[in-house]
């Protein structure tokens, strides 16, 4: 009989079998426990990811049903505007559309030696043979230094900045404390006084995310609560520096594939694609059913939750060779690491090339990492597969 308990240890630890598992006796299962359906197919996520008028990203009227009260404090940080995330049709078009220009592949491409130059410098300065959070000496510097030229905030401005945008990302989330709303609302007026002062003129800011978003709410495409609630989605780099700690750990965890783009680093681009496949930070997507209908053969209706476990579709046997083994030498195909349709990931080619960057620096340094006994501490939570702590040592 199938069964989904994600809070099990063993899960947390390695949810991969468990999923085989539930994919293949029942890949749409209601979980009660959640409550909502856990979808493991790839066809079944790659299709929910595609039909936006059936499956929506707008949860939030639904998950608040009854609750009048906290859907109002919700609205209140946001002014009634969705995030990005959760916007869909026209809206989130336009609203992607404002902010999506220094994202795309080509300015990406653009500042590629900065993004290598970076990263090797970052790298350079790790101590061979002392313990050290990879998370935090690596990872994190990285995402930190390079992120915020794409939003037009100083760097030394970009700590305070992205304290902002969490703090309303938490207060926007159901059954947030009344301190989270406080700080929320804090947060709303802090970033609505910085956005007011931003200087659009500058070197920095020229082209940037929060001046085209300025621009846009001054023309009518956003409006100011719009421009708001869209920063929330691009000022975070929480997700790149998981996918630096997860690439870093399945590396050294697998000597054989490190020792390939050590040898070859041409390897390194297609590796990115293999590594975000085989254990993606980013574990499951959301999404709400707006109409009656069936999915892998099970009824589904209105107000019923969806959880894509991408983790479980990105080794579906059906789509991919021999899925659970890593090979950086396989050539990429399609998976779900960083969703699909119209909601695929808007800082996708930053990502990709930062971890590029990232791994091509670790493996020409270093013969090898080695995790520190108990060096390894994951998140509680079954959305994401990310890390808390990365303990390694530089060899």
């Amino acid at each position: 009989m199938a069964f989904f308990n994600p809070s099990r240890p063993s899960y947390m630890d390695n949810p991969y079998p468990a999923l085989a598992r539930l994919r293949e006796q029942e890949p749409v299962h209601f979980s009660p426990g959640i409550p909502g359906w856990v979808v493991t197919a790839y066809d079944l996520c790659f299709r929910v990811l595609h039909e936006t008028e059936t499956f929506d990203t707008d949860f939030f009227p639904w998950e608040y049903s009854g609750r009048d009260e906290e859907r109002a404090g919700r609205e209140e940080i946001f002014g009634g505007a969705p995030r990005l995330t959760n916007s869909t049709g026209a809206d989130h078009i336009r609203r992607r559309g404002a902010v999506a220009p220094p994202f795309t592949h080509r300015s990406i491409e653009d500042v590629r030696t900065k993004i290598f130059e970076t990263a090797a410098r970052i790298v350079d300065a790790v101590e061979r043979g002392e313990p050290f959070d990879l998370l935090e000496t690596v990872a994190r510097p990285i995402v930190d230094t390079l992120l915020p030229a794409r939003l037009g905030v100083e760097p030394e401005q970009y700590a305070e900045f992205a304290e902002w945008a969490r703090a309303m990302l938490i207060a926007s989330e159901p059954f947030a404390s009344e301190q989270q709303m406080t700080q929320g609302r804090d947060a709303r007026r802090a970033l609505s006084d910085y956005l007011a002062g931003f200087d659009r003129e500058s070197a920095l800011g020229h082209g940037s995310a929060i001046t085209l978003a300025l621009g846009a709410r001054d023309d009518g495409t956003l409006t100011a609560d719009e421009v708001n609630a869209v920063m929330i989605d691009i000022a975070l780099g929480d997700g790149l520096i998981a996918m630096i700690g997860s690439t870093a750990l399945a590396l050294a965890e697998h000597p054989d594939q490190w020792a390939l783009l050590r040898d070859d680093p041409s390897l390194v681009p297609d590796a990115v694609e293999e590594l975000v496949r085989w254990d993606p930070s980013s574990h499951t997507l959301m999404r709400v059913v707006t109409a009656e209908t069936v999915l892998g053969e099970q009824p589904l209706k209105p107000g019923d939750m969806l959880f894509l476990m991408v983790g479980a579709a990105n080794r579906d046997p059906a789509r991919f060779d021999d899925p659970d083994r890593l090979d950086v030498t396989s050539v990429p195909r399609p998976h779900l690491s960083f969703a699909a349709g119209t909601h695929f990931c808007i800082g996708a080619p930053f990502a990709r090339l930062t971890l590029e960057a990232a791994i091509d620096a670790i493996v020409a340094r270093f013969e090898r990492l080695e995790v520190v006994k108990d060096g390894v501490e994951r998140t509680t939570t079954f959305l994401t597969r990310t890390l808390e702590r990365l303990e390694m040592v530089a060899h």
